[in-house]
């Protein structure tokens, strides 16, 4: 028999959220405000995208580490309703995980 296979490409990626002044037309000797929620943030995402579907599934985390890939990898297997997951690190640093 054989099995279905789900390819799934991932990354994950940062977003720096800095505030940029930029040249403003005012009037002469005034200083334009410039409101501001915040000084900066940081949004870290994390990503798969199901080659066969085009469906990407994300998740925000606080730090992109081992620990919040593996809890992305476990909304990815709950979403795909898959049972079991082999995983193998390989010397090279790689993490190949086999669902």
């Amino acid at each position: 028999m054989d099995k279905e296979w789900n390819v799934f490409a991932d990354d994950e990626f940062s977003v720096d959220l800095q505030i940029k002044a930029s040249r403003v037309w005012a009037k002469g000797g005034s200083k334009p405000l410039f409101p501001t929620h915040t000084k900066s943030a940081k949004v870290n995402v994390i990503g798969a995208l199901n080659n066969i579907t085009g469906k990407v599934l994300t998740t925000i985390c606080q730090k992109i580490d081992k620990f919040a890939f593996l809890k992305f990898l476990k909304k990815l297997l709950k979403y795909y309703k898959i049972n079991q997951m082999n995983l193998e690190e390989k010397s090279d640093g790689y993490l190949i995980f086999v669902l």
